[in-house]
């Protein structure tokens, strides 16, 4: 007869549950270890003991970057909007800024955010494979962690091309299909995925909800961002930019716990920059533009 023991919502075999207790043991004889070397090289000045948590975020940051560029008093649209935060960080600048989103809840918060602000944004429901805009009447398009969740990409790069004025601009921001942890999750048994994923420090419930590959909702119909890229190049559009960003949130909680590895990481993070080969295995978003001139 099997025992289970609740967790949140998710719930695990008792022989598995003492399994992550021997590692919980394990990781606590481990940690009293590294905060004893960890204040060694600290006093010595070796290394700025400092929380690292702006690597998980920095992908998003040069993106928002990114978009201010290109954002400038023309027609705004954001491909996938969901509640509309990126959308109103840069709606100041444009002369109209629509964001479409095929869930009508994201849309509602939205709309409720709306209220209690001074930002306007037009929001309409819809599909990205099915874009209802006028061909050729967009200056910006924003495609925010989109690309991976659809089952034609391809048809939905084809609708934001033609959507796009003569003059405009596509940025795309999304999940690196092709990064080393992406590749790893989708081998490794959801188990031992979830006891990498405690021993860093998630919790279990949240866990289930974003596994180490990713959100469980990331299709991936393109598994190589060049396929992207040629896919945007086939309908007549330039690459501007094309860059990868970023770095996966279990390395990011690593360093946290273990601040050592800090400097490590800078100098193997320099090394990778140097590489497509390794940016692609080492990033976890791709940042790009496509312009039609």
């Amino acid at each position: 007869m099997r025992i289970y023991l609740l967790i949140g919502n998710f719930q695990l075999e008792a022989s598995f549950a003492v399994s992550i207790a021997k590692l919980s043991d394990l990781y606590f004889v481990v940690s009293i270890v590294y905060k004893r070397i960890e204040a060694l090289v600290t006093s010595i000045g070796w290394v700025n003991s400092r929380k690292v948590s702006d690597f998980s975020t920095r992908f998003r940051a040069s993106f928002r970057s990114l978009v201010n560029q290109y954002v400038k008093n023309g027609v705004v649209l954001d491909v996938g909007c969901g509640t509309a935060e990126e959308l109103f960080l840069f709606c100041d600048k444009s002369r109209m800024s629509v964001g479409l989103d095929i869930n009508k809840i994201h849309l509602q918060i939205a709309k409720n955010t709306m209220k209690n602000s001074d930002k306007d944004v037009n929001l309409i429901i819809g599909d990205a494979e099915h874009l209802p805009i006028k061909e050729a009447s967009i200056d910006v398009i924003v495609c925010s962690e989109v690309i991976e969740h659809l089952l034609n990409p391809a048809k939905a790069i084809k609708c934001m091309c033609a959507s796009l004025s003569t003059s405009g601009t596509i940025l795309v921001l999304t999940p690196n299909p092709k990064e080393i942890f992406v590749k790893i999750g989708r081998k490794l048994p959801k188990k031992l995925r979830i006891l990498i994923a405690y021993f860093l420090g998630f919790s279990v419930e949240s866990y289930t909800k974003q596994a180490l590959h990713g959100k469980e909702e990331h299709i991936y119909m393109l598994r190589d961002p060049m396929e992207i890229r040629k896919l945007f190049e086939n309908e007549r559009l330039k690459t501007r930019h094309f860059s990868f960003v970023g770095l996966r949130y279990p390395l990011v909680q690593a360093f946290n716990r273990f601040p050592c590895l800090l400097k490590i990481w800078y100098r193997l993070d320099n090394f990778l920059s140097r590489s497509y080969s390794l940016q692609l295995l080492s990033r976890r978003h791709l940042v790009a533009v496509f312009t039609r001139v």
